[in-house]
């Protein structure tokens, strides 16, 4: 859900297409939320890692496909 909100900003707002700078905020908090739920060692924290770089690199894929090289930053 947060990832598909990042990409509709992005191609929504033409992020990285101005003149100006633009930022946008994303944060994955279920990773901490599990981790604290159930405790490091628990399998649930495992799925959600995955889960979670797999949406990274989802959102990695839209923004190298929407951004100009050489003038957009991400980190």
């Amino acid at each position: 859900m947060i990832e598909e909100f990042a990409e509709r900003a992005i191609e929504g707002e033409n992020l990285g297409g101005h003149a100006g700078t633009d930022l946008l905020a994303v944060s994955f908090s279920s990773n901490d939320y599990v981790g604290h739920a159930v405790g490091p060692d628990d399998p649930a924290v495992r799925d959600i890692s995955i889960r979670t770089d797999r949406l990274l690199g989802k959102l990695s894929r839209c923004l190298r496909s929407a951004w100009v090289r050489g003038t957009s930053w991400w980190f």
